[in-house]
């Protein structure tokens, strides 16, 4: 398991962010955040041992449990169980069915003048036995606000009393008090009320109102050598590469005109044999069933020999395969990996036979891993166009209640795995398919319905960017996910540098005002506000944004040299501010804003400015071999026409 870092560390959310990523290789790799331990329930037995109890109370399910809260949820005065795990089942109620009447409750109720909180938090009780020996015994119970992991128990105290013993009393040290408060009367059987400051005893009434639950089983798929994998979503597929018969290379992708069946098989694997002879004999059902087979042989991954492309083919043909046939690459195997990686997440070697049930738009509705049913496949196959609640329960081990009404899906996960393995098209197509189904948000509050469309939007306008399409591609989606939340934290920034790219200052201008509005005191977006203005034309308006922006973060490299820049460059006289451009420079310079050509070229901008046209020459011949190494050849061409001006004399008030 993940486990903290031993050592102190300047970089705790690395740290922390390392092990999540620990946890999630293990459970890819087919492990459990429990290690699949069963539930364990201890009987204390009057000594010093305790006694392991698990299976016969009925404790040991193999839940991956987190959570235990205890009450007497029926009333009977016997503790009853509430159990959450963290895999289905999500909540289990386990009732205490035991016969015996050795118990006591009490419910406290404090007095807060007396410096005691009212559900009286922290207090101790202690309740006097006598055995039939005439031996007694004193036990205590504390009143806690948390019962462990995410848990609050009844704040009932609970006491077992053994056979044959008799209560002699019970006494209570509240809270602010240091000596115990003696309550006489105590009788096992019942729930006791005690009240600070009265030293009376009185009986709770029954509880009434309370739900009853009927027993209920849930009975867990037993391991079985073949697995059919549902998939709630239809799923976009990255390209599908294979070679023919004639060894011509043929990718899947995209839309057909019937689903498609794709099936992984050996030579070597009589599974796949018997399955491929069993489908051909029965190819009339697929043809009813509106699919299409082709299978491909995967000898040449799977075999440490030389194979024979006509040895392999003559073995298709003696079972009469029925299908047709090709060849199966790594860069197919690869593919199809990944895809298991980010929509099923474990990571095991695909088996044989493997079987892939994909739609007729590309997406991959199911998995069969050995040998399946002709007649599964087909129910399945005209399953793909049911309703997405229908989908969804297909693709539950056992029945059960959705969350999907409580917990809104995060599609992006999704398109992010699909970018990251270097899939952007098809993470842009998995997007789009969920912005067409309105289901997944619907009936969630419009706040967070909208923050989740945001993210899908602004997303999708990464992935533009990221193909290098034309702005006005990203722009749509970038402009409805600022729109649908303006507080999104990178939303605008991305829009903004969009519409200036797109060469559309004034609404970039307007958007980070927007954000402005909500981050007053963001150096940062007063930086970009004041280069959108420069880009527009306005240096009056861009001094006025970078002035405001030095106020909050007076270091703030961006905004200095944004500055300096228009006290520097700008063409009205009566913006341009030599001095004060000087002064900013030597600021810029301090700091290690001449570390790059562009902050070079703001600082010999203000040096000519100035008339200090040799240093101007100096600043500029640092930044030239800096700008070449980047490849930019504008910032050369525009670093190379300053560098005649100040040679000549001149200064630069281009704006």
């Amino acid at each position: 398991m993940s486990q903290s870092p031993p050592d102190f560390t300047d970089k705790p959310q690395q740290q922390y962010l390392d092990a999540w990523l620990e946890l999630a290789t293990r459970i890819r790799h087919g492990n459990s955040f429990s290690g699949r331990e069963a539930n364990c329930a201890f009987l204390n037995t009057g000594t010093p041992r305790f006694a392991e109890a698990s299976a016969v109370t009925g404790f040991d399910f193999p839940d991956d449990a987190r959570g235990l809260a205890l009450t007497d949820w029926d009333g009977d005065g016997d503790l009853d169980a509430w159990v959450t795990n963290r895999t289905a089942p999500r909540v289990r109620y386990l009732r205490n069915n035991t016969d015996s009447k050795g118990h006591v409750g009490f419910l406290l109720r404090g007095d807060p003048t007396q410096k005691s909180p009212r559900d009286a938090i922290g207090a101790r009780v202690q309740l006097a036995l006598r055995d039939a020996s005439g031996k007694t015994t004193t036990l205590h119970r504390t009143l806690y606000a948390g019962h462990g992991f995410l848990s609050q128990s009844s704040k009932r105290i609970h006491f077992g009393v053994p056979d044959g013993s008799t209560i002699i009393n019970a006494a209570v040290r509240w809270p602010g008090s240091t000596g115990f408060e003696p309550y006489a009367g105590v009788q096992a059987g019942e729930c006791w009320l005690l009240v600070q400051g009265h030293g009376k005893t009185a009986p709770m009434p029954a509880r009434t109102g309370v739900a009853r639950f009927p027993a209920s089983a849930i009975e867990a798929p037993q391991p079985q050598a073949t697995a059919r994998i549902w998939l709630a979503e239809a799923t976009a597929l990255p390209p599908l590469p294979y070679q023919d018969l004639k060894g011509k290379r043929v990718t899947l992708s995209g839309t057909r005109q019937r689903p498609l069946l794709l099936t992984l098989w050996a030579t070597w694997c009589q599974p796949c044999l018997t399955e491929l002879a069993d489908w051909s004999a029965r190819r009339a059902e697929f043809n009813a069933a509106g699919l299409d087979v082709l299978a491909l042989n995967v000898d040449e991954l799977t075999s440490s020999k030389a194979v024979n492309r006509a040895a392999i083919e003559a073995a298709a043909g003696k079972i009469k395969l029925a299908f047709p046939l090709g060849y199966a690459g790594r860069d197919l195997i690869d593919a199809l990996d990944e895809v298991e990686e980010i929509f099923l997440y474990p990571r095991r070697p695909l088996p044989l036979p493997c079987t892939y049930l994909i739609d007729a738009e590309g997406r991959l509705a199911a998995v069969y891993k050995g040998p399946v049913d002709p007649a599964q496949i087909a129910a399945d196959a005209a399953r793909r166009a049911s309703l997405r609640a229908e989908r969804r329960e297909a693709a539950a081990p056992f029945p059960g209640l959705s969350a999907e009404s409580v917990f809104l899906t995060n599609p992006v996960a999704v398109a992010l795995g699909l970018m990251r393995e270097g899939y952007p098209a098809e993470a842009r197509s998995y997007l789009e398919d969920f912005l067409a189904d309105p289901s997944p948000t619907a009936g969630f509050p419009p706040d967070t319905r909208n923050k989740q469309l945001s993210d899908v939007h602004f997303t999708l306008g990464e992935i533009a960017q990221a193909e290098r399409r034309p702005p006005t591609e990203a722009l749509p989606h970038l402009r409805q996910a600022f729109s649908l939340f303006p507080n999104h934290p990178r939303a605008g920034l991305l829009l903004s540098d969009a519409l200036l790219a797109a060469n559309q200052a004034p609404e970039a201008i307007k958007t980070l005002e927007t954000l402005i509005e909500i981050r007053p005191a963001n150096a940062e977006l007063f930086a970009r506000l004041g280069e959108a203005q420069l880009k527009a034309g306005q240096p009056g308006s861009a001094a006025a944004a970078f002035e405001a922006g030095l106020k909050h973060d007076p270091a703030s490299i961006r905004v200095t040299n944004g500055l300096t820049w228009v006290y520097a460059t700008s063409p009205d006289a009566g913006i341009r501010n030599p001095q004060r451009a000087l002064t900013l420079a030597a600021q810029l310079q301090r700091r290690g804003g001449d570390r790059n050509p562009l902050g070079l070229d703001t600082i010999a901008a203000a040096h000519a400015a100035a008339g200090k046209f040799p240093d101007a020459v100096d600043f500029l011949n640092r930044a030239l071999p800096l700008a070449k190494a980047t490849g930019d050849k504008d910032l050369i061409q525009r670093l190379e026409t300053r560098l005649e001006l100040y040679k000549a004399g001149k200064p630069y008030h281009g704006g």
